[in-house]
């Protein structure tokens, strides 16, 4: 069997299994509810935060503005709407492989297997879709937006790896004004000298974020900026599906008391208020922080493949630094195993077998409970991200384009 037919297999079983599960997603609301009653509510003039109650919208004000056409469209019907949303979330999960595939190994992606281009059955792009596959299926399951706030970071990456740095930065800037993660390149470009690239992600994310001004008008503006921190705070539950650095060392040295995080609960885990935790978190954090800046220099090597690694260091680093990081953001980890995949294969396998036993004992729809519960309490998720930027790191420091500038 040739391997065009392989492909052409590996397909229509991922196929079956997307429309399998297609069914599960468009039947629960999810968090798309969320976005729809947001959406109404900057339709009807109302007040963004106060009128949704606690939890009811957690994201800044300029995510409001774009809630407002996903409210106009669910009045086409519920079902309809989400159908729609699961399949704009798949066609931008496809254009994310296919920026990825033409920054990364310079080929093209398509629909169907053919000669000099890459399918999602190529195992350079399906590697990296099957070890998040679990983190897929949980963001589609809740009919998250994280793939569409990915896709617009993974442009600005490909961009810069490009040589593009003002359309670079401009994504990345418009990423950080929908979702605060994607600011942590901001400070990034700027500590390495990327000056064009910080200043246009700088003014776009200023320009996107003082813009629902011109909506809502400026007091009501600065009124839900001030209420903005408060309903954000909302949520930050300690437990398992929150696999940050915080909410780990919160496990550990707070609740769990080392020997017991296994055994925490199931459910919302508040914050113990141990000073240990804030000890724990502050260490592992400025340990990353002082490893990425040993590795990726101010005056270091810039070109495509290091942009690339660095990029996918920085996205890592994003997502567990921050207090919160539920485990469908972990979707991101697809760009850098992208990125990273191939070299990864030839000389260091072992690290790809060791993300395979902590992510995939981690999903509920694999595991069955408790075992599942218990590998999120232990962190496992948020180990395989520590290995991925640990693989990135190693992977920039030890190739042979870092050498120079």
């Amino acid at each position: 069997m040739n391997r065009r037919w392989t492909q052409w297999i590996i397909l229509s079983v991922g196929l079956v299994l997307v429309l399998t599960a297609a069914r599960s997603w468009v039947r629960r609301e999810g968090d798309f509810q969320l976005y729809v009653g947001l959406g109404e509510t900057v339709l009807r003039g109302g007040h963004i935060y106060r009128d949704l109650g606690e939890g009811g919208n957690t994201w800044p004000p300029f995510y409001a503005l774009w809630c407002a056409p996903v409210a106009l469209a669910a009045r086409l019907g519920p079902r309809v709407v989400r159908t729609g949303w699961v399949a704009l979330n798949l066609v931008f999960l496809f254009l994310i492989m296919r920026m990825l595939a033409r920054s990364v190994y310079g080929k093209a992606l398509g629909l169907m297997p053919r000669r000099g281009a890459f399918s999602l059955a190529s195992p350079e792009m399906l590697l990296p879709l099957l070890l998040t596959a679990v983190f897929l299926n949980d963001d589609l399951n809740y009919l998250q937006v994280n793939l569409v706030i990915l896709a617009c970071v993974t442009a600005g990456i490909c961009r810069l790896a490009e040589g593009r740095e003002v359309a670079g930065g401009a994504w990345l800037g418009f990423a950080a004004a929908l979702k605060v993660l994607p600011g942590l390149f901001i400070p990034y470009l700027f500590w390495r000298g990327r000056w064009r690239a910080g200043i246009a992600a700088s003014v776009v994310a200023g320009v996107c974020s003082l813009s629902p001004a011109l909506v809502f008008g400026w007091r009501r503006f600065l009124d839900f900026v001030a209420a903005w921190p408060q309903a954000a705070h909302w949520g930050w539950g300690m437990n398992g599906p929150n696999q940050s650095l915080l909410a780990m060392s919160e496990r550990f040295a707070g609740q769990g008391r080392w020997v017991g995080a296994a055994s925490l609960p199931r459910g919302y885990l508040g914050a113990s208020g141990d000073p240990a935790v804030l000890v724990v978190w502050g260490l592992v954090v400025a340990a990353a922080v002082v490893a990425m800046a040993v590795v990726i220099r101010p005056r270091g090597a810039w070109n495509r493949e290091t942009a690339l690694i660095e990029c996918s260091a920085v996205l890592t680093a994003s997502i567990l630094l921050g207090p919160l990081s539920w485990y469908h953001y972990f979707v991101a980890l697809v760009v850098p195993l992208t990125v990273l995949g191939d070299a990864l294969c030839r000389r260091a396998p072992w690290v790809l077998v060791i993300l395979a036993c902590l992510v995939f004992p981690s999903s509920s729809g694999l595991v069955r409970y408790p075992l599942s519960t218990v590998w999120l309490n232990l962190s496992a998720v948020t180990f395989a991200g520590l290995l991925v930027l640990a693989a990135c790191l190693w992977s920039r420091g030890s190739s042979p384009s870092s050498r120079g500038r």
